[in-house]
């Protein structure tokens, strides 16, 4: 295996495929076949180029033997550096195979991505241009698990997400264009459509303005989720919100008293859509605990989605130029609101109902190791949410 770039991890990993070649007593399939993927990613990657063309059935048998994991064996992975470098070595190449297809259909002006490639796992590898920005990454070991135990899933092989992506666009109409495109082309790149949610052309009573799609990649056999959608309606949905309860008065041993602001951070979403819908089901607690606030919580509802269909609209009948200065004044008014109304809601009880009690919803902050690797990003998208893991939230 020749090696053309300079890069001293794909020297590294040729010098070992080397050694093992060279010393038959010592040779390992299942290593070589690890080494082996690794190189054709980090080769691919750094290249700049497609990674599989054509069906690895190597790649599917370690998919098809991840899918059949239970969740112990999972918390084995997570445990274990070597085993998760053999899970990560798989859902790299898996990741990056179906972005780079759906990137090579999408992009204009030869553009390139970007990616960041650290601790043996491929995270938000991104493209952007004018009109859209694509991003992907696999779902970190700590969420797929979180997921599998939230959900009563039995086995790996039952979530759907393990590997997704999101393609922000500057409106719906270059969303459905965009998605015009995958269909019209996916099936020449080893990829199909298993299902299509489309809330453009069939909107939801509360939720619109973007197309969710499970693709199947027979190149690797693993699924690959995208959401292809009108930034600003996920620049909405998504806008932090912060809600502030009671300072704390802290006495430290010095005698002095520091005050304390009791803070919990959240977004739109989360509060008006998660939230407040389990406080409307009159099947729970909730309901009777703060039936006082119930017309409230129905009116920043009906707002949430009031202004969904403003933005939906406004882009639908290439006005939003036109309207976005008075849409985002709406919106921060909105935010005003919400967290007044927030505000007398417990804690502890909006954390409950996200499932989120120990981590105070990792209070959407990026990790100071990560803020270098994805400044520019980060800077241009502030409504983009990353977990504690340096991965782009995709709800």
């Amino acid at each position: 295996m020749n090696i053309i770039n300079n890069n001293p991890n794909i020297n590294k990993i040729n010098d070992r495929i080397l050694e093992i070649n060279s010393n038959k007593n010592e040779f390992n399939k299942n290593e070589f076949q690890e080494l082996d993927l690794e190189f054709q990613l980090q080769d691919s990657i750094v290249k700049k180029q497609d990674i599989f063309n054509q069906v690895n059935s190597n790649l599917i048998q370690q998919i098809e033997k991840f899918y059949n994991y239970d969740i112990n064996q999972l918390k084995e992975i997570r445990n274990n550096p070597e085993l998760q470098k053999k899970f990560y070595n798989a859902y790299n190449a898996t990741l990056y195979n179906n972005f780079y297809d759906i990137y090579d259909i999408i992009k204009s002006d030869n553009n390139e991505f970007k990616y960041n490639l650290e601790e043996n796992k491929l995270k938000n590898i991104t493209y952007e241009d004018s009109d859209v920005i694509f991003y992907a990454n696999i779902k970190s070991l700590n969420g797929i698990i979180e997921k599998i135990e939230r959900k009563r899933k039995n086995k790996l092989g039952k979530i759907t997400d393990i590997v997704r992506g999101r393609i922000d666009c500057k409106d719906i109409n270059k969303a459905q264009e965009i998605y015009n495109k995958l269909k019209e082309k996916l099936n020449s790149k080893n990829k199909e459509i298993l299902e299509v949610d489309d809330m453009i052309n069939n909107p939801r009573p509360d939720y619109m303005g973007r197309i969710h799609l499970l693709i199947k990649d027979r190149e690797t056999g693993s699924t690959f989720e995208l959401q292809v959608g009108s930034k600003n309606i996920t620049d909405f949905i998504e806008k932090a919100v912060s809600i502030e309860y009671d300072t704390k008065e802290n006495l430290n041993r010095n005698g002095t008293i520091t005050l304390e602001s009791d803070k919990l951070n959240s977004n739109i979403h989360d509060l008006c859509y998660k939230v407040t819908n389990k406080i409307l089901d009159q099947n729970l607690p909730y309901f009777e605990k703060y039936k006082n606030m119930i017309p409230d919580l129905k009116n920043i509802k009906e707002e949430y989605v009031n202004i969904q269909k403003e933005i939906y609209e406004a882009e639908k009948n290439n006005q939003i130029d036109n309207k976005i200065t008075g849409i985002n004044k709406r919106i921060d008014n909105y935010v005003n609101k919400l967290q007044n109304i927030f505000r007398k809601i417990e804690k502890n009880d909006i954390l409950k109902i996200l499932g989120n009690e120990d981590n105070n919803l990792k209070d959407n902050r990026i990790p100071e190791k990560n803020k270098v690797n994805f400044e520019n990003y980060s800077n241009q998208n502030k409504s983009t949410q990353i977990d504690s893991d340096g991965y782009i939230l995709m709800n």
